[in-house]
């Protein structure tokens, strides 16, 4: 009967959601293991050993992961290696400055047409030069951080591609009163054929909170809490 039919259709259906849910489950928390592992066996090297060990595995970032992410990026940290001049654009017939969208909402208009023209404006500029460099030495100095502290790397699991990447923090500016505070993450993801760890996006420090949060409990001292 029709009823019958349907009802073995989607309890078949419901049964394949649970299967691939289960299955999903166990592979990351089987990369989480492995993390740990790994994390824990360079914790107990002597400091020496940790150091040496940060300084070896390798995080590939190319310039996309910058421009790409121009407006998830600090309006301070843009003011610092961009003058005013080159942060004067010309849209729609208007001067826009980086202080008319800084304290906009993410997603309003204006301000998505700002930082699509600032991304056309940035590849091949000295200003794109200046932050690339800055970028590199804080992905250098949450290495550091990472071999010190494993936990400082916060795992989640990226649904899309079925595999467990990394939030590693970057402070891309200075502040006296909190010098190691992050101002955005990095997301970074293990290529098992090489072992580097791919630069993949840059995370607010609210996405990456809430993106934690999916799959973890955050305690107090975690640097997501800004």
């Amino acid at each position: 009967n029709l009823y019958a039919g349907s009802k073995r259709t989607v309890g078949g259906f419901v049964c394949d959601l649970h299967r691939e849910f289960i299955g999903q489950t166990g592979e990351f928390f089987h990369h989480c293991t492995q993390f740990v592992r790994d994390r824990t066996a360079v914790q107990r090297e002597p400091q020496r050993e940790r150091l040496r060990h940060a300084g070896e595995y390798r995080i590939q970032l190319g310039e996309h992961c910058l421009v790409e992410n121009v407006s998830r990026l600090p309006s301070v940290f843009l003011r610092r290696y961009c003058s005013p001049e080159f942060l004067a654009l010309e849209i729609d017939g208007r001067t826009w400055t980086l202080d008319d969208v800084a304290d906009q909402p993410e997603k309003t208009p204006e301000r998505r047409r700002y930082f699509k023209a600032l991304e056309k404006k940035l590849p091949g500029s000295s200003e794109l030069f200046e932050m690339k460099l800055r970028f590199d030495a804080a992905v250098e100095l949450a290495k550091k951080r990472v071999a010190a502290n494993f936990r400082t790397a916060v795992p989640f699991f990226n649904p899309r591609k079925r595999n467990v990447c990394y939030l590693l923090p970057l402070t891309l500016t200075v502040r006296r009163e909190a010098p190691e505070r992050a101002d955005v993450a990095l997301v970074v993801e293990r290529l098992p054929e090489t072992g580097v760890y791919q630069g993949h996006t840059v995370y607010t420090l609210d996405t990456a909170y809430k993106t934690a949060r999916l799959t973890a409990r955050l305690g107090g001292e975690n640097w997501l809490d800004g």
